[in-house]
């Protein structure tokens, strides 16, 4: 009876060897491009203001260390253009510079492969505006720069659909972020953030197109998103 409960705990253990992540590499560089709509609301000035164009390129790298293990490292910079609707003619130019860098762990599930880990991330804004703030009171439309950095929690998933095409999904969770404003008279509370990122891929990732949705939330700002995302591997063909 001993050797036979011996036999089945081995077993088990072999099969359990058998079925850990024997994941394709995904390592290498990434480009891609996002555009779209998105919105902005800051509660002090009681302003929700539209943003027709919202345009950003992103440079990604993984490195695969383990079959089960992967390093991310992205960087990000686009812009955006507001209107002031309370000063007519004057203009908010906003580039924006993101950050994140982080490390997954990876398993097999519903015949893809599952993506799980944790990061630091970071986006820098900066001001351009058509006109100084008007009077002594701060503004935050008006502020030259803003900060927003914390710990965010990663998952991705990929699998085969048929022939070249797969399906792959991203996602980013920020919790309790932290930010700093270029005036001091300024305080913004703790925020949080989400972003979403499905996408259709094509050729074992070497090229995708989809659809990303994000939002960053506080009790003084807030910004909502959705863009469509096209990118392309730089190598591993």
């Amino acid at each position: 009876m001993r050797q036979d409960a011996a036999t089945l705990l081995l077993a088990s253990g072999l099969a359990l060897q058998a079925t850990a992540p024997a994941l394709a590499s995904d390592e290498g560089m990434r480009f891609g491009l996002s555009r779209g709509p998105a919105s902005e609301t800051y509660a002090p000035e009681a302003l929700s203001l539209r943003i027709s164009s919202f345009e950003r390129y992103h440079l990604g790298w993984r490195w695969q260390p383990a079959m089960d293990t992967r390093v991310l490292l992205t960087l990000s910079r686009g812009g955006y253009s507001i209107a002031d609707p309370d000063f007519p003619g004057t203009i908010h130019q906003r580039t924006e510079t993101e950050g994140l860098v982080g490390g997954m762990l990876a398993y097999e599930m519903l015949g893809g492969a599952l993506g799980l880990g944790v990061g630091y991330a970071a986006r820098l804004v900066e001001v351009m505006s058509g006109a100084k703030a008007p009077g002594t009171d701060p503004a935050f439309l008006f502020a030259p720069w803003q900060v927003f950095h914390g710990v965010a929690f990663l998952a991705d998933y990929r699998r085969p659909l048929f022939g070249p095409f797969g399906l792959a999904l991203d996602a980013a969770a920020m919790p309790h972020g932290f930010a700093q404003l270029g005036d001091s008279r300024l305080a913004l509370p703790s925020f949080w953030s989400v972003s979403l990122n499905p996408r259709i891929t094509f050729w074992g990732d070497r090229a995708a197109i989809g659809y990303r949705y994000e939002r960053t939330y506080s009790a003084v700002y807030g910004r909502e998103a959705g863009v469509i995302t096209a990118s392309f591997a730089l190598s591993g063909f």
